[in-house]
C-alpha cells in the first residue's frame, strides 16, 4: 500500500498563495499600475482592464469611439508597456465595449 504525505491543510493553502496566487497578484498589479500611467488621459476614465491571460490583455471600453482610440494607439501602449513591465509579457491589446 502506497504511503500519502498528508499535509495540513493550512500549509496547502498557504503554499498556493505563494507560489501561485501571490506571484499572479502581483503581475496584475503591475500591469494595472503600468497601464493607467501610459493610457493617455482621454482614455483613462474609459477603458478599464477586465482580465489578463496568456499575454492578452482585455480591455472594456465605454463606447465604440473609445474602442477605435484604443486601437489607434495599440502598437505604442504594447511597446511602452513591454518596456515598463519586469516578468510580464502583453502580447496583445483586445477591446470589447
Amino acid at each position: 500500500m502506497t504511503e500519502l504525505n498528508a499535509q495540513p491543510l493550512g500549509e496547502t493553502l498557504k503554499d498556493v498563495m505563494e507560489n501561485f496566487i501571490s506571484p499572479r497578484q502581483r503581475q496584475i498589479e503591475q500591469l494595472m499600475k503600468v497601464w493607467s500611467q501610459l493610457l493617455p488621459d482621454e482614455l483613462a476614465g474609459h477603458c478599464d482592464i477586465v482580465e489578463f491571460s496568456s499575454g492578452v490583455l482585455k480591455v472594456r471600453t465605454g463606447g465604440p469611439g473609445y474602442s477605435h482610440e484604443l486601437r489607434l494607439c495599440r502598437k505604442m501602449l504594447l511597446n511602452e508597456m513591454n518596456e515598463a513591465l519586469t516578468g510580464v509579457r502583453v502580447k496583445d491589446i483586445r477591446m470589447s465595449v
